[in-house]
Formats: C-alpha cells, sequence, structure tokens
C-alpha cells in the first residue's frame, strides 16, 4: 500500500474527555508518504497554553494497518516550542476526591500518555516559561521520552525561585494504578524561604540561598498516595542563611525525610538517608 496524503489544518478544535481543555486554534500540515507521517508547523491553543511543533514518524501507516501489534511501536520524534505551558491545566493532579466520584479517572490518560499506546515517543520542549503545580519557572529546555510507557524527562538548568534547577525523571506507567517514580534533581541558589512558602507550611522562618542534590522515589496514582510513599537521599547546604525560628528544623527535617543535619556559621548543612 503506497498511501499518499497531504491535509492542511485550519482553525480546527478538537475536544475529548481524555483532553483537560479543549485544543483550539489548531493549524499545520500533515504529510503521508511510503507509510511516513510529517508534522509541518502545526500551532494550536489549549487553555492558557500555546505551542508549534515539527515532527515525523516513520512507518507508522503500516504498522497501524497491521493486525500484527506485538511489532516494535514506530517512533514519533518531535520539537515543540511555546512562549507558555500551564502544565497544571494539561495534567491536572489526581486527588481522592476526583478519583471517587470518576469511576474512569485512573484508567483515562491524558492525550499525551494516551499516544503511548500506538507509537514511541522522543524529543525536546523548550518554552520561555511554564507553570507547573503553581511552580513558575522559566527559560525551560527537557528532553522527552515515552517508549514501552517508561516515561523519561531530562531538564537542563532551568531558572526557578531566583536559582536553578536540573535534574531527571524516570516514571514506569506500566500499572496505572500503581505509578512508579524515581527523581533525580540538582538545586543551586535556590531562595529557600520562596521554596518552602510554597511546599510546606514552614514560611518566613529561614532564609538564604539553598544548594540540592538528592534522588526522590515514589508510587501510586494520587497526589495522597505519591507524597505518602515518598522518600529520597542525598545532601543539601544552606548559605548565607538566616534563621527565625529554632523548631524549623524538625518541620523541615519531617517535610525533606531527612534524619540529621550539621550547623556552621552561615552555611548549613544536611545529611539524607533513605527512610
Amino acid at each position: 500500500l503506497n498511501l499518499i496524503a497531504n491535509l492542511n489544518l485550519q482553525d480546527i478544535k478538537i475536544s475529548s474527555p481524555n483532553i483537560s481543555k479543549p485544543i483550539e486554534k489548531l493549524n499545520g500540515n500533515l504529510k503521508v508518504a511510503g507509510g511516513d507521517l510529517k508534522v509541518n508547523n502545526l500551532s494550536a491553543t489549549t487553555g492558557k497554553s500555546t505551542f508549534s511543533l515539527q515532527g515525523e514518524c516513520p512507518k507508522l501507516i503500516p504498522y497501524i494497518l497491521s493486525k500484527d501489534k506485538n511489532q516494535n511501536k514506530p517512533l514519533f520524534t518531535f520539537n515543540l516550542n511555546s512562549n507558555y505551558l500551564n502544565l497544571d491545566e494539561l495534567f491536572p493532579a489526581n486527588t481522592p476526591a476526583s478519583s471517587s466520584n470518576s469511576q474512569n479517572s485512573k484508567k483515562s490518560p491524558s492525550a499525551f500518555l494516551g499516544l503511548g499506546d500506538f507509537v514511541n515517543l522522543q524529543g525536546k520542549i523548550s518554552a520561555d516559561s511554564i507553570t507547573f503545580r503553581n511552580i513558575p519557572p522559566n527559560d525551560f529546555e527537557a528532553e522527552i521520552s515515552l517508549i514501552n510507557n517508561i516515561l523519561k524527562i531530562r531538564t537542563n538548568k532551568t531558572g526557578i525561585y531566583q536559582g536553578f534547577l536540573e535534574g531527571q525523571a524516570n516514571v514506569d506507567l506500566n500499572d496505572s494504578e500503581n505509578i512508579k517514580f524515581e527523581i533525580k534533581v540538582k538545586a543551586t541558589n535556590i531562595e529557600v524561604n520562596e521554596f518552602l512558602s510554597r511546599f510546606t507550611k514552614i514560611d518566613n522562618h529561614l532564609f538564604g540561598k539553598f544548594n540540592l542534590d538528592a534522588t526522590f522515589t515514589s508510587q501510586g496514582s494520587t497526589q495522597e498516595q505519591i507524597l505518602k510513599s515518598l522518600s529520597g537521599s542525598g545532601t543539601g547546604i544552606l548559605a548565607e542563611g538566616k534563621l527565625v525560628n529554632f523548631d524549623f528544623f524538625n518541620r523541615l527535617a519531617s517535610f525533606l525525610k531527612l534524619e540529621e543535619y550539621q550547623e556552621e556559621p552561615s552555611t548549613i548543612f544536611w545529611i539524607g538517608r533513605a527512610p
């Protein structure tokens, strides 16, 4: 079968139960030749996010038409660029309440993750700014792959909380009801009060620049399960620190699951161990 097609998209809107926000103003060009798919100048908005995408997927059509689904899935490679991505809208967090209200909430992956049922994915994402769990990183760049239901994300230095963050996340999606996470993170010169104010109830107690090199693991399908099973190990250094209330350390150690700390004038070191 030698299928040749050229499809121009203009101002298309797509809605689906598996898409948290409708895809709107979808424009671009799709070409199929020799069983290969090419995506040219695809652009769209979804919620507050905008993006443009280029990509290709060799041997996609033969795979779709084949009855043998045990063969290797085709690989879709892409480059995605955006002025702004709101990942909280694109990948809403599951909560116990939302899970109990919808029997299909765990069985209906996002459109992006759902593509993994048909193709493997590998590409690069660049965004001037993003929002993820209400965190506002700047100049975000990442290499991303979804191959055989294993999601891998590697980030370069991203501006956050007046410092920089880089790391790698490996996510095993083979069991949608028990997703497994491994996250390696390196933070440099993070403003610690801004960080703690976002993630904990510990605010306005500790000020300074925080460096962290750590590995975290967790599993579950809801935010509550993931936080409950969270464990980690690593080291942290707080420089130019100012401590306002000393019982802060007990609360901080409990949150980070770090078992001991050492204090020196103007610099505080944490040494973490997996629970």
